[in-house]
C-alpha cells in the first residue's frame, strides 16, 4: 500500500496484472493526509481481521437469532438482513445488488459485483474477479418474490454503464445504493433494540450452519 502526495493524497491498493500481463492498481484520492491515512488504517484493519478469522465465532441462539429478526421488522428492508443471515451474500455484496443478479425461478444469486464507500460518503460500485453463485432459501426467494412485485424496484435506479434497465435490489430513500457502512449502524441499533447480546456483524453472517454454493 503506497500513500502518494501529488496536487491530491492517493492510496494506491490492490496492485495486480491482468491476464495479458498489464499492471492494474486501485487508487483512491483525498484532499487531506488525515483522510487518505485514516482509509489506509481501515484497509490494514480489514486485512488483519481477514487474517485471524478462525473457525471460532461468537454465535447467537435460535431465539436470539428470531429475537433480532422481530425487532428488524420495524427497520426499513430488514429483508437485507434476512438475506445476510441465510445466504453468502457479504455486506457490501447486498449493497451492489441488482435484480439481473437474482433467479427467482432457480432459487440462485449470481454475485458478481461489490460496493465500497469512505466516510459515508458516494458509494462506489464495481465488478468482482472471482465471481460465484449462491443458493437462496425457498422462504427468502418468497419474501424477495412479493418485495419485487410491491414495487421497490420502482424507486430511483442507479445507472450502470448507461443501462437503466438494471435496477438494485436495494436502496436508500433517495434511490441509490445503500451504503455499507449505514447498514452496519443500523445493525448495532437492532441488536440494542432486541436486547441480545452484541456481536460483530461477521459473526452474524455464521449463523447459517451451510453455505450452499455451487
Amino acid at each position: 500500500m503506497i500513500i502518494k502526495k501529488s496536487l491530491r493524497f492517493q492510496v494506491v491498493y490492490d496492485v495486480r496484472k491482468d491476464q495479458s500481463g498489464k499492471r492494474i492498481q486501485k487508487v483512491r484520492s483525498f484532499n487531506s493526509l488525515e483522510d487518505a491515512k485514516k482509509f489506509a488504517k481501515t484497509l490494514k484493519s480489514d486485512f488483519r481481521n481477514t487474517e485471524n478469522l478462525s473457525s471460532s465465532h461468537e454465535k447467537w441462539s435460535q431465539e436470539e437469532v428470531s429475537k433480532f429478526l422481530n425487532a428488524a421488522q420495524k427497520e426499513d428492508n430488514s429483508l437485507m438482513f434476512e438475506i445476510l443471515l441465510y445466504t453468502d451474500l457479504r455486506i457490501n455484496e447486498l449493497c451492489a445488488l441488482f435484480w439481473s443478479d437474482i433467479d427467482l425461478c432457480e432459487s440462485k444469486i449470481s454475485i458478481n459485483k461489490t460496493s465500497d464507500s469512505f466516510n459515508n460518503r458516494e458509494v462506489n460500485i464495481y465488478s468482482l474477479r472471482n465471481k460465484r453463485m449462491v443458493s437462496i432459501p425457498s422462504h427468502i426467494t418468497e419474501k424477495l418474490a412479493i418485495y419485487k412485485q410491491r414495487g421497490y424496484q420502482d424507486r430511483v435506479p442507479l445507472i450502470e454503464n448507461n443501462q437503466n434497465e438494471q435496477l438494485l435490489v436495494f436502496t436508500n430513500k433517495v434511490g441509490t445504493a445503500i451504503n455499507p457502512q449505514s447498514l452496519e449502524y443500523r445493525f448495532k441499533r437492532i441488536v440494542k433494540n432486541a436486547n441480545v447480546k452484541m456481536i460483530s456483524f461477521r459473526d452474524f453472517r455464521y449463523f447459517t450452519p451451510e453455505h450452499n454454493q455451487y
